[in-house]
């Protein structure tokens, strides 16, 4: 692909263009969001440990003059905890999803339907049930280009109407921190308060939401957040944060661009001049 059409990309996020790393393997990210084409791989940990150790020590060699010196110093820390996120996955459910995605779930080649924004990927293809007592129904949920609507036929019918945009930011406000609880619910209160109504402490309702889209892998969301944080530290001058995110950063680059095939595909010598 033409790396001047990769530097102005959509999908390429503000940062990358602004941070001096390594623009080899920035460019592979890039191709990530862009291409959003990764399926889990056919076997599990196809590169392992000693792929992504050898993957991490090789792109030191490739950093620009400014920064070479400092991770060449460090080198040995940069192989040695690019395996952290692997070991990470039988610590907790939420690891495991951040090194795939199987994106032909949700759409075709060019995915014009997969949101680009991480939550509003999740608003999409989540569920939320509605809970009063011992009983529960699923709502209908509708998404427009500036509403969404949920709707039920249970306790005498019920048909929500909210502005898209409010919906999303009340989202991020709200129900973003829950993402590595177990359960995310709504109280009355919170729905009442939405949606300018004194229909859910009436009857006494809650509501549950179920993410779908996150058990099938986030990789390009994760990537794009890690890349945050990595530019943050930077910003900081962090050394010990800049040194751990990097080492991970490069590992979650190795699984989205791995199907099994084999370890050349490193020598892909893509740059943004």
């Amino acid at each position: 692909m033409d790396a001047n059409k990769l530097k102005n990309s959509q999908y390429l996020v503000p940062e990358l263009l602004r941070m001096k790393i390594n623009f080899k393997l920035l460019s592979l990210f890039s191709l990530t969001i862009i291409l959003l084409a990764f399926s889990k791989p056919v076997c599990d940990d196809v590169w392992g440990f000693y792929g992504h150790r050898l993957i991490n020590r090789m792109a030191v060699f490739t950093m620009p003059p400014e920064l070479i010196g400092f991770f060449k110093k460090n080198i040995d820390y940069m192989a040695e905890h690019a395996v952290d996120p692997d070991k990470r996955r039988y610590a907790t459910k939420h690891e495991g999803v951040r090194h795939y995605i199987d994106i032909d779930m949700w759409d075709k080649i060019p995915f014009p339907n997969v949101p680009r924004d991480f939550e509003e990927a999740i608003i999409k293809h989540c569920k939320v049930m509605l809970i009063t007592g011992k009983d529960s129904v699923y709502f209908e949920k509708k998404i427009t280009n500036d509403s969404i609507f949920f709707t039920t036929d249970y306790i005498g019918g019920v048909i929500l109407r909210m502005d898209y945009p409010t919906f999303v930011k009340y989202w991020k406000k709200v129900v973003k921190p829950m993402y590595y609880e177990d359960e995310w619910r709504l109280s009355g209160y919170d729905l009442d308060e939405l949606f300018n109504t004194s229909y859910f402490r009436a009857n006494k309702v809650d509501v549950l939401i179920e993410d779908h889209f996150s058990e099938h892998g986030i990789v390009p969301y994760h990537l794009e957040a890690t890349l945050y944080k990595l530019t943050k530290a930077f910003e900081n001058k962090d050394k010990a944060t800049i040194l751990r995110i990097s080492a991970e950063f490069g590992h979650y680059i190795s699984d989205a661009h791995v199907l099994c095939t084999p370890l050349s595909i490193i020598t892909v010598n893509l740059q943004i001049r």
